[in-house]
């Protein structure tokens, strides 16, 4: 089970995996609160990340950002042989916001992904899959 969730975290965590840097000497942007997945390709969670037997399902994803900083919360559920188990995965790391891209630094692997942020929305593109964020209230 942990090699297939492992193997999702690969496709899924990284988000969109881009160098970003940036000469501008403008004041840094803050993005504080909670963002929860909203969708994924416009559809409803759960998401089925593979399928068949075993089955992996992204259940619940939560971006939080306090200051610079963010915690990535995501719940899975893993199913074998008619068994369900659930898996919860944590990330942090630190962000920044340049016009309307949201940077993302994972130090567990030293990678940076990127996505669009737009009033209350950050849009993730991963693997062909349109990932939608909307601000909790």
């Amino acid at each position: 089970m942990r090699r297939l969730i492992a193997l999702a975290l690969l496709l899924f965590a990284p988000i969109v995996v881009e160098g970003c840097g940036s000469d501008s000497t403008a004041p840094a942007q803050t993005l504080d609160g909670a963002f929860a997945l909203s969708s994924v390709d416009g559809a409803a969670l759960p998401f089925t990340l593979v399928d068949g037997d075993p089955k992996l399902e992204l259940l619940d994803d939560e971006l939080s950002f306090l200051g610079g900083n963010f915690t990535q919360h995501t719940s899975f559920r893993y199913t074998e042989g008619g068994v369900s188990s659930m898996e919860d995965n944590v990330e942090l790391g630190t962000y920044s916001i340049n016009g309307s891209t949201l940077v993302f630094r994972f130090p567990s692997d030293n990678s940076t992904a990127s996505a669009t942020l737009s009033g209350t929305t950050i849009t993730v593109h991963v693997e062909g899959h349109v990932f939608v964020y909307t601000k909790s209230q």
